[in-house]
């Protein structure tokens, strides 16, 4: 995601924009992805990236006003998958289940290695998804199974569980009821957000290719816990082909995503 022209995503060889509703456009001038001439496309390939892609909002790529493709020129395109057109408009749906699940783990935090609750409400959660639920992974983690319609390749989605030894002295609704122990580090949100992909992904499970392992690790603050799910086979069966994580980080914007390379 930019927040800057669109000349300024631009690669040698490709560019990957990232546009409202998770419509996602792949163009590439040569290589094995070489694609179809755009001229039998409506607009003849003159204006249909302008017509197309000039929608902005924040943190998304804005259309630079000088970009075009002539017609004849080699392309590859990816259109947004139909099954997700409305992705933007379900999430925003859940959004007031999510802020409730968030408050919920914030009012009953549980340090690492002991998130019983924390891991019974996961698991029950992923079970009325209809998922295949693994509990007791790395001694209290979860681990929900998404399959989908056709084979492919397995992607891992992982959120931490635990929380800290820390008093909470806020007057929220929602502050913590566990005398010393608190969610200051953002668990809670990501447990809710992962949760919030699990039943967004659920809908068109039928038309996914491969499956998606939902991971909640307890004992992210320095007890381990990963070490303890690889030892009990979280990336096995099915094999892991990708894993992914994030952290809530109060530092960037609102619909802000940064990355890095190399060992974080």
């Amino acid at each position: 995601l930019c927040n800057k022209p669109l000349n300024g995503c631009l690669g040698q060889d490709r560019m990957v924009l990232s546009m409202p509703a998770f419509r996602v456009f792949f163009f590439t001038s040569r290589g094995k992805n070489r694609g179809d001439d755009v001229s039998h496309l409506p607009t003849g390939g003159r204006s249909l990236w302008e017509r197309d892609l000039s929608r902005t909002g924040p943190g998304r790529c804005r259309l630079h006003e000088n970009l075009k493709f002539p017609v004849g020129r080699k392309v590859a395109i990816m259109h947004r998958m139909e099954d997700l057109f409305d992705i933007e408009d379900r999430a925003a749906g859940m959004q007031n289940e999510m802020v409730r699940l968030r408050r919920d783990f914030h009012r009953h935090p549980e340090l690492g290695f002991q998130e019983n609750r924390t891991a019974a409400v996961i698991a029950a959660y992923l079970r009325g998804l209809g998922m295949e639920v693994h509990e007791g992974i790395g001694k209290t983690g979860v681990v929900g199974v998404l399959r989908g319609g056709a084979p492919g390749k397995t992607l891992m989605l992982r959120a931490d569980m635990d929380a800290l030894p820390i008093q909470e002295r806020n007057d929220y609704t929602y502050r913590s009821v566990n005398p010393g122990v608190m969610h200051a580090c953002g668990h809670d949100g990501h447990m809710a957000v992962l949760l919030g992909a699990a039943a967004l992904m659920s809908e068109i499970r039928d038309r996914m290719k491969g499956r998606i392992k939902f991971v909640f690790q307890p004992a992210e603050e320095g007890s381990g816990g990963a070490r303890h799910m690889i030892q009990d086979g979280v990336l096995k069966d099915p094999d892991v082909d990708a894993a992914f994580g994030m952290h809530l980080i109060t530092a960037l914007p609102c619909r802000t995503v940064g990355w890095g390379r190399g060992t974080i």
